[in-house]
């Protein structure tokens, strides 16, 4: 590894240094094409996306689920799946009779509430992220230093909510 090789960063330098045997490896799988990526969803954080547990208290405060701030203090007590379950059940029962009005057909209702239920969880997951996407070009992340790799990779995976 040349000198030319150890630019950039302390960090950086730090990973060529203690891993070389292990960056060359990668580099290697990345020209074959055969390196994939996989990040999880705290990878978005930096953009201002909420994690789990924020996701499902902004969606308890949603106006149309309206669990109220107490009801988010219950995330703590039971796994965020069911506690979702939780607040989909509330939002289903909050509007089933509005939905109904509109269409006396169980598959129409079903459809109408699952539209209704996307709408909120779109709304608590893009809560103050700029509509403006060359803003988020800006923030120091993750994909910032590695979009040549995403690029260049043959896929990625991400476990992600959002779409950034």
């Amino acid at each position: 590894m040349t000198m030319d090789a150890i630019q950039g960063n302390d960090a950086t330098k730090s990973v060529l240094t203690q891993y070389p045997r292990a960056v060359a490896h990668l580099r290697r799988q990345l020209d074959d094409g055969r390196l994939g990526l996989i990040f999880g969803a705290g990878v978005s954080k930096p953009y201002g996306f909420p994690d789990w547990k924020e996701l499902v208290d902004r969606i308890a405060l949603d106006p149309d689920v309206d669990a109220g701030s107490v009801f988010t203090s219950d995330t703590d007590l039971l796994p965020l799946p069911i506690f979702t379950e939780v607040l989909y059940q509330r939002y289903k029962d909050r509007h089933h009779n509005k939905f109904s009005e509109i269409s006396s057909s169980i598959g129409d209702l079903d459809r109408l509430l699952l539209a209704g239920w996307r709408r909120v969880i779109h709304r608590a997951l893009y809560d103050g992220i700029p509509g403006d996407s060359s803003a988020l070009y800006e923030v120091e992340s993750a994909y910032q230093h590695l979009i040549k790799v995403v690029k260049k990779a043959p896929f990625t995976v991400t476990y992600n909510f959002d779409d950034t």
